[in-house]
Formats: structure tokens, sequence, C-alpha cells
């Protein structure tokens, strides 16, 4: 059971997401989502649906509006909580499925499987779907990569691009391994998007050890003398550790080496590379070895990459977090891909001309919607275009400040 806290830091992190990544203007047009993201408004939505013009009660969804994604990343990074909190958010049914639904009548039955679950996912509307992890047909299984590869293709692309097509539903897959997809997987009509959930960002996890660390270290200021650049070269400079193909050499013998340094617990001079995997639940521990640290050196409250090189060697690593695990997030953060002919929607905070054209009311609210990558590539005649937060945007008059 999530805390209050808990649900709101989910509240929170799902409106950035979505709001990101363009699921939001179906959210905010037709689920009221603008609403039931800000409890103080909830007791304002009536009980009847909100729906677009071009939208019908069994078909919620617009067609230029994204309607699925791949979530992918390391272990833990709550892509599963994040999408049942979606469907909380908005209100719809959420449907969950795994690997084990696929072979429930054994692996040689999954084709047969699969039609019978698309048959029935075709019959829902307004539902949110995830596909957790069915990639554990690889890793637990008999069932090579190359037969992964022909079941996502004979048995789920096909089945998915229907409901791709159908508008009724939100369907995500969440996964450890994006380099088990073919990257023909994300054309168009199938996913809309590939996204990675990755641990906290750095200033994150910086804000947060701030705020723990003086009630465990006993003065009132504790300052990081550590950069994020700094993290990030430690990284690289481990993923420069990998075995490359050398003239001369048996490639065989050089792809068992790249396995074993891949299997390789993280060496200690790396150690800085820990805190880009680092959970949330981890910073406790982390700000209990650094307050010990401070404590028994002169460091005079100033967290430097050494002394945090020294607290990030103390924390346990899971079985998972070996240099594999560092260097397949540093592959994936290249691997986020989307549909750019899908709209992405920003909140227009502050009042709004009724003479500006291209801003949609919606639920109480205006919003900024375009088929672009970002802010910068927006013109709205005689406005200069301002973020102001996540997803947040100010129309100013052009001149004025």
């Amino acid at each position: 059971m999530l805390s209050f806290k808990e649900l709101t830091e989910a509240r929170s992190s799902l409106q950035s997401f979505c709001l990101r990544y363009h699921i939001p203007s179906l959210l905010a047009l037709q689920s009221g989502i603008s609403f039931k993201l800000l409890p103080s408004e909830d007791k304002n939505l009536d009980d009847g649906e909100l729906h677009h013009p071009t939208t019908t009660a069994s078909q919620p969804i617009k067609d230029n509006h994204a309607r699925s994604a791949i979530l992918f990343g390391p272990p833990g990074t709550s892509k599963t909580t994040l999408v049942r909190r979606l469907a909380d958010v908005i209100g719809w049914k959420y449907v969950e499925l795994h690997a084990s639904h696929f072979v429930a009548d054994g692996l040689t039955q999954v084709q047969k499987t699969a039609d019978k679950i698309f048959k029935q996912l075709s019959e829902l509307d307004h539902a949110v779907v995830l596909f957790d992890e069915i990639d554990e047909l690889v890793r637990e299984r008999d069932m090579e990569k190359d037969a992964f590869g022909r079941f996502l293709t004979t048995s789920m692309l096909p089945k998915l691009a229907e409901l791709w097509e159908a508008r009724k539903v939100l369907y995500f897959v969440a996964t450890n391994h994006i380099n088990y997809f073919d990257s023909a997987i994300i054309r168009s009509h199938r996913f809309d998007a590939l996204i990675l959930v990755s641990p906290p960002s750095f200033e994150a996890k910086t804000k947060e050890l701030n705020k723990l660390l003086p009630s465990l270290y006993g003065k009132a200021t504790v300052s990081f003398d550590v950069t994020e650049s700094e993290i990030q070269d430690e990284l690289k400079a481990l993923i420069n550790t990998v075995p490359a193909p050398t003239s001369g050499v048996d490639q065989r013998e050089t792809a068992a080496q790249r396995e074993e340094w891949r299997e390789q617990e993280l060496l200690a001079k790396f150690a800085l590379a820990k805190f880009v995997l680092l959970r949330w639940d981890e910073l406790n521990e982390l700000a209990y070895c650094l307050a010990g640290i401070l404590k028994s050196k002169a460091h005079e409250g100033k967290i430097t990459p050494d002394l945090l090189r020294e607290a990030l060697i103390k924390i346990a690593d899971s079985e998972w977090r070996k240099n594999k695990s560092y260097a397949d997030y540093e592959r994936d953060t290249g691997s986020e891909r989307r549909d750019y002919s899908m709209l992405k929607v920003w909140s227009i905070k502050g009042s709004v001309e009724k003479s500006v054209s291209g801003i949609e009311p919606a639920n109480g609210h205006k919003w900024l919607a375009r088929a672009v990558d970002s802010l910068k590539d927006i013109e709205v005649t005689d406005f200069e275009v301002v973020s102001v937060g996540p997803a947040c945007v100010e129309l100013r008059r052009t001149g004025s400040r």
C-alpha cells in the first residue's frame, strides 16, 4: 500500500511523465487528468465522461494522440507502479499480463494462447494494459532470443497494431531488456514511444541527501562538492574497460572476455558510477554511510568525490548490479524513440487572450498541443512561449517581461 507521500510523488512523477510524452493530451482532454492530479479540485468532477468532439464513448482516444509505449530501464525504477498509478489517476480499468499468461497452456501453444488473450483485450475500452516483462520468456524458459523475436513478430505485433488502431485502450510493455526488442517494433501503429524509466536524477538524489544528512550528521548544512559530470566521467571510464576486439585475436576469445567482464563486480576505483544506478530506497543507507564518514573525519560538512566514493563502496550491490548493469544502462540512454507525428502537450499557466489561436480548453484548463520535439520549435504569433515548470508554459506578449 502506497503512503500518502509516495502517492503524491507518484502522481507528480506521473504528471511530468504523461505531459512530457503526450499521453497527457489524451488524458487531459478525455479523462480529467488535470483534476485528478490535483486533489483539491477532485470534488469539482462530476461522474460523467469527458469526451473530445472527435471521440466516442467506446473509442475515447483521438487519432493523433499517443496510446502506447515501451517502458525500459534498470530493475527497481517503478515501471510497473507508474502504469498502475496511471490507471488509478485517470480512473480506467487496469489489466496486467505476464509471460506466465502466454505460456499457461505450454510453450508450444504460445501463439494460440496469445490469440485468446488479444481477443479478450480487443473487447475492452477505457482500460490501461501492461505487458509486464514478457521478455522473461527468454530468460526463464527454453526460448532463444531469436525465437522470442519470432514470437513478437508473428504473435504480438500484428495484434498490438489492431489495439492501436482501435483507439480504445492505452497499452505499455515494461522491460529491463530493451535490447531484446528489434528497432522495427516502434514503427507507427505499434508503439508511439520507447521511454527510458531511469533511477532518480543526480539533482533529485543530492537534494534528498541534503535533507537527510543534517539530522544524521548533526550540522545544519552539508554541501555537495561533487558534480554530475564527475559521476558520468567515472561511468564512461568503466565502460571504456570493456575488452575490445584486437587484430589477430580470435573473436570468440574476445566475446568470452567481454562476457566475463560483464559478470564482474564493480571495482572500487569506479565506485562513483554506482551513484548513477542508486535507487530512491537506497538513499537512506548512503546518507547513513556519509554521516559516519563525516563524523570521523574533518570534512567540515563538505562531500567530496573521494568521500562519496568511500561511502558508495559501503553500499551493498544488488546481485544484478554488476559491470553489465552499468554497460546496459549506458547503452539504454541512447535508445529512447518516439513517433514525431504524435502530439505533445503543455499546460498553459496564467491568463490567455481569447484571440490566441491553437489553444485548446478542456477540464477548466488551457492546453498547447503541437507535433514538435520541444518548446523551441513552437511559434505563437506575437507571443513568447516560456517554460515555467515541467510541461507547463506561459504565453508572454513579445517584448514583455
